[in-house]
């Protein structure tokens, strides 16, 4: 209840001039709200009282739901909330895991290309190799078949008495 209004003064326990209240009451006014503010004081207190209340009231609900082996609303709200920052929790880790063997994936392919790229080209090497050494070879073969193309000194005559030796039947020295 709000005193200030029964004793002609405004909500804010002042005496309202425009009514014709004189300043002298207005100062008495003033004074004897201050004594007021004391009584009002505890009005406050049963809404301070009732909100604990309602604290109070869900604390012992919760105990007594404790003491019955039920579970309370505040309880459940918990639980599920726990449960949902698990499963995030857990796809989050899934999520990593894919990646990581999505990565491992991709650097055992990397790691395999370039081994089989190596392996390829050491072959192509090799093969180059043999493929030089064979042409080699056979050059070797076609200069012994036909002899030596470069003009050795003597040589001719040699192969002049050879081939003369040959079609006479006599032995060539």
């Amino acid at each position: 209840m709000d005193y200030s209004l029964h004793h002609g003064g405004n909500q804010y326990g002042k005496a309202d001039v425009s009514n014709g209240v004189t300043a002298k009451h207005d100062a008495a006014q003033t004074s004897r709200w201050r004594e007021m503010v004391v009584v009002k004081a505890p009005v406050r207190a049963p809404v301070r009282a009732r909100a604990m209340g309602t604290v109070k009231a869900r604390v012992r609900g919760a105990v007594k739901a404790r003491v019955r082996g039920t579970v309370t609303a505040t309880e459940r709200a918990m639980v599920k909330e726990t449960e949902r920052a698990m499963v995030k929790e857990t796809e989050k880790a899934k999520a990593m895991v894919k990646e990581k063997a999505k990565a491992m994936v991709k650097a055992m392919v990397k790691e395999k290309a370039k081994a089989m790229v190596k392996e390829k080209a050491k072959a192509m090497v090799k093969e180059k190799a043999t493929g030089m050494e064979m042409e080699r070879a056979k050059a070797t073969v076609a200069v012994a078949q036909e002899g030596p193309k470069l003009p050795v000194p003597g040589l001719s005559v040699l192969l002049a008495r050879k081939q003369a030796a040959r079609s006479s039947g006599a032995p060539a020295h």
